[in-house]
C-alpha cells in the first residue's frame, strides 16, 4: 500500500512515495538498528531534496529549473557557497565514518548491494532541453524486502522512499534520464518509458 505525501515548502510542491512501513513485514519484525539507519536514509535523502530546491530557488529565471547533475550542489560559484557537502548525506548502510556524508548516486534500475543506502537522481527536461524536475529515489539494504516496483518488472527495486519536485508530479511521468540515459519507470500506476514522450 502506497502513501502519497506533499508538502508546500518556499513556494514549491515536494513529493514522496513511500509505502507505510518501508517493509512487505510488519514494522515490529524490522530490527530497533535498521529502521533507525532507515530513518536517518530517508532524513538523508530530504536534505538532498533541500539542497535541489534552495538550488532551484538561487538560479531559475522564470520556471523552475534544477540541476542536471547532483554534482553542481558541491560547487562553489562565485556569490554562494555550495548548497551540499562532497558525499551528500550519510549513508547508515556503507562502511564510513559515523555522521560524515559518504552518499553516491547509482544507476536507477536493478538493485545491486551497492545500491544499499544510496540513491538514484531522474531529471525531467522541457521541450527546449532544460531541466525542470527531478525525481530521487534511495535504496534500502536488501532488494526483496521492500515493496515498491518502479521498473515495471514485478520484482521489488529496494527503493524505500522516492522524492520528487512539484513540476514533475504535476506533469506525470514524463521524461527522465539517469546521467543521459533514458530509463524506464512505473509511478502512479502508470508506465512512462523514458527518453520517449509520455
Amino acid at each position: 500500500m502506497f502513501r502519497i505525501l506533499s508538502v508546500l515548502l518556499t513556494g514549491f510542491v515536494l513529493f514522496a512515495i513511500t509505502t507505510a512501513s518501508p517493509f512487505a513485514k510488519s514494522a515490529d519484525t524490522v530490527d530497533p538498528l535498521t529502521q533507525a539507519k532507515l530513518d536517518r536514509l530517508k532524513q538523508g535523502l530530504h536534505g538532498l531534496q533541500l539542497s535541489l530546491e534552495r538550488w532551484s530557488v538561487d538560479n531559475s529565471i522564470g520556471d523552475d529549473s534544477y540541476p542536471d547533475s547532483v554534482n553542481q550542489l558541491v560547487v562553489t560559484t562565485d556569490s554562494q557557497y555550495p548548497y551540499a557537502e562532497s558525499g551528500l548525506y550519510y549513508n547508515p548502510f556503507a562502511p564510513g565514518e559515523e555522521g560524515m556524508p559518504n552518499a553516491r548516486q547509482v544507476p536507477f534500475g536493478d538493485w545491486t548491494p551497492v545500491h544499499a543506502g544510496n540513491f538514484s537522481f531522474l531529471v525531467k527536461y522541457n521541450d527546449a532541453g532544460e531541466s525542470m524536475g527531478y525525481l530521487l529515489v534511495a535504496y534500502g539494504p536488501m532488494q526483496g524486502e521492500s515493496t515498491i516496483d518502479m521498473t515495471d518488472d514485478d520484482a521489488p527495486d529496494g527503493i524505500i522512499i522516492a522524492l520528487a519536485s512539484g513540476k514533475a508530479v504535476g506533469e506525470g511521468p514524463g521524461v527522465y534520464y539517469d546521467n543521459g540515459y533514458p530509463v524506464k519507470i512505473t509511478w502512479g500506476g502508470k508506465v512512462a518509458v523514458m527518453g520517449e514522450p509520455y
